[in-house]
């Protein structure tokens, strides 16, 4: 329905009120931003794998009976993302993915099917924004009575999901992050709180003369080992069990902290790195991987992730200005920071 006809619908009050046409693409633009629809419509789709069964043109119904799903509401889910631009109905009933939206095959090499996991605990924790606009404080732990590390420890499918989803944008960040910094520098470095070794295993895989510790509680380490022995890296790639807030392995050309720092409130977040600069050579460079929040009023990814940590947990998006500060505390010298897509790499040195 073009905006013409929607005016012309409008009652008289409020096509008083909408006096150009421009005026009322802003307030469709804000209906779409606050619809969420689409996103949760999105995140099932990819979820359940539908988008691996209609890499050709497919009916609901056969797709339906393939994925235990109901015909009829498979058949209205598809139909909305064709008018959202994911899929195509080149003929009447029948669907099938878009060429340029084939990242949400598990075979694509920078899949994002896992990336964005539907968490119905995170659903719940968004529903009571209001909450942490009131407090200051996660909404997350308000609605289950624990933080959303707690949480995933204590459900193994969600924590599965969500382990897998941070592989997912780990795959995708590398693209970027491999090309925007000399790693050929460093013999060796430490992934501190790799996760499941999705970051490690890209640095490895480009570097064949580096060698790696993946670091992280023995619990993550434990799922780690299938992803590196399938990358065939495990000869370079040293897995250790641990607790960053407690230690960091010592002597190593680079440690790197993959969307580490930002998850903590400033006091965490130092005693992480003060672990790290104790671990550290005076030569060695600490390399923080995560959004740094931008000065303007652009689109800011960072700015939307900060508003993640409001809900999930006690950590936030800083500065430079923040960040400066927070390494200087923890006996770190802030040296550069190199911009890159979703994440940017915050380069630090012993002061």
């Amino acid at each position: 329905m073009t905006p013409t006809r929607i005016s012309e619908e409008l009652p008289a009050r409020a096509r008083s009120a909408v006096t150009t046409q421009a005026e009322l693409a802003t307030m469709l633009r804000v209906v779409a931003l606050a619809d969420y629809t689409r996103p949760l419509a999105v995140a099932t789709f990819a979820m359940l794998g539908i988008a691996e069964c209609l890499q050709n043109p497919r009916d609901a119904a056969s797709v339906a009976g393939e994925l235990g799903l109901d015909p009829t509401a498979l058949r209205r889910l598809l139909r909305a993302l064709v008018s959202c631009g994911l899929l195509t109905e080149p003929q009447p009933g029948k669907f099938e993915l878009l060429p340029e939206t084939r990242f949400l095959l598990d075979e694509h090499p920078c899949s994002l099917r896992h990336a964005y996991a539907l968490l119905p605990a995170d659903i719940r924790a968004w529903g009571c924004l209001e909450y942490s606009l009131r407090t200051g404080q996660a909404a997350f732990e308000h609605v289950h009575g624990r933080s959303l590390w707690q949480y995933l420890s204590e459900h193994p499918e969600a924590g599965a999901r969500f382990n897998r989803s941070m592989q997912d944008l780990s795959r995708l960040e590398a693209v970027w992050l491999l090309d925007a910094y000399d790693w050929n520098r460093f013999a060796t470095l430490v992934d501190v709180g790799g996760g499941n070794g999705a970051m490690i295993v890209a640095l490895l895989e480009a570097f064949p003369a580096l060698r790696g510790v993946l670091f992280d509680l023995p619990r993550v380490i434990a799922q780690a080992v299938a992803l590196v022995e399938r990358a065939g890296v495990a000869q370079r790639c040293r897995l250790e069990a641990g607790d960053f807030f407690a230690r960091v392995p010592a002597g190593r050309d680079a440690y790197v902290l993959k969307r580490i720092v930002y998850s903590y409130d400033d006091a965490d977040a130092v005693r992480i790195l003060r672990r790290v600069r104790a671990a550290m050579r005076q030569d060695s460079r600490a390399l923080l991987l995560e959004p740094v929040r931008r000065r303007g009023n652009g689109f800011d990814y960072g700015k939307l992730l900060d508003m993640q940590m409001l809900i999930l947990g006690s950590g936030r998006v800083r500065d430079r200005h923040a960040l400066r500060e927070l390494l200087a505390a923890s006996g770190l010298r802030l040296r550069r920071i190199i911009p890159a897509p979703l994440v940017a790499i915050v380069e630090a040195t012993p002061e």
